[in-house]
């Protein structure tokens, strides 16, 4: 008998899958996708193996006080309980923590500092990106860092943070809404020179310090076990000592793969000769994927001028796998062995 999927995806979230040919190529991984509501109960629709959702929109939305939003959560969670042996791509409670970018941003540094305490200290070496000239990545494991970072609730509170001594941030400072997803605000960014640049920023907001990065993001997309790297435009270097003025940008724009803001550098990403070691790097994601408890996630990684390093900027739930090779092959494996476990958990 087929397995069968519900899926809790928007109109342009299938769109973006392609997700007729989705259905189509899940015949052979034995599955049936089907596209289900939460307006009404999940057994009124049929009989499910588990449950693929992007619902971050909803969670935003319910976080927020919204009642429809929360009554389809609140179906969603109820099925659960009835069927606590069916699958769900991903977990609620940790989608939710990628929706707070403060949180997100805390978990990911405490991953970073936790593997520094527990192992000894390496020389610098091992901490560079390794450049594919290397003959046997396996020996180098990269970690993934995480930029300095304040949650600030007004801008004397950041204009007070970044005057202190102790402060590890300093400018250019990255300003971002600390919610990551459900309304266009949270894709608006600044990136503030000097204390006056605070005033104009929206609060309560997430200061990170902005890392000049040479122009190209790695956008690391991990499908299960399965980890790619796709490299995009990104903004180009900046120096606070030649740029007073604050700039306002919004994220989507300026890492698209035709990408072509003035914050860009031309060409960059096809010229640029910075390599992420997809394989010195597996070990660090995976670890990062336990700690979320996610299975569809992106990662946006910069590798820093200064000292190679490779920094986390930014975590995005089930993102859009633009360029991915395989996109659909992986999926559809996760969600197969995710509808086998149920099944056989269920007999």
């Amino acid at each position: 008998a087929m397995l069968r999927v519900a899926c809790v995806l928007s109109a342009k979230k299938r769109r973006h899958l392609d997700f007729d040919q989705l259905v189509n190529e899940a015949v052979k991984y034995g599955l049936e996708l089907r596209v289900v509501t939460l307006n009404e109960t999940l057994e009124d629709q049929g009989s499910f193996d588990v449950v693929l959702h992007k619902l971050t929109d909803t969670i935003a939305l319910a976080n927020d006080g919204c009642h429809a939003a929360q009554q389809e959560l609140h179906q969603l969670q109820a099925y659960r309980k009835r069927h606590p042996t069916v699958g769900l791509i991903d977990n609620l409670t940790s989608v939710g923590v990628l929706l707070d970018r403060g949180l997100t941003y805390s978990l990911a540094a405490s991953m970073a500092t936790a593997k520094q305490d527990g192992a000894p200290k390496q020389d610098l070496a091992c901490k560079q990106i390794i450049l594919s000239s290397f003959e046997s990545p396996q020996e180098h494991e990269t970690e993934l860092q995480t930029p300095p970072f304040l949650v600030v609730k007004d801008a004397a509170a950041a204009v007070a943070a970044l005057t202190t001594p102790s402060c590890e941030l300093h400018y250019p400072v990255l300003c971002k809404s600390i919610v990551a997803h459900g309304s266009s605000q949270a894709h608006h960014m600044a990136i503030v020179f000097e204390a006056t640049g605070l005033k104009d920023v929206t609060y309560p907001c997430v200061l990170q310090q902005f890392i000049n990065h040479d122009a190209v993001v790695f956008k690391i997309f991990v499908i299960g076990e399965d980890i790619s790297v796709v490299k995009r435009p990104s903004i180009r270097n900046l120096d606070a000592a030649t740029q007073p003025q604050t700039i306002f940008f919004d994220s989507h724009k300026v890492s698209k793969a035709d990408s072509a803001s003035h914050l860009n550098k031309a060409g960059a990403h096809q010229d640029s000769d910075v390599e992420l070691d997809i394989d010195g790097l597996r070990s660090s994601v995976l670890r990062l994927r336990q700690q979320l408890d996610l299975d569809l996630f992106g990662i946006d990684v910069v590798v820093s001028c200064d000292d190679s390093a490779a920094y986390i900027v930014d975590i995005n739930y089930f993102p859009g796998y633009n360029g991915v090779a395989g996109f659909h092959s992986s999926l559809l494996k996760l969600l197969a062995s995710r509808a086998q476990q149920a099944a056989s958990a269920d007999v």
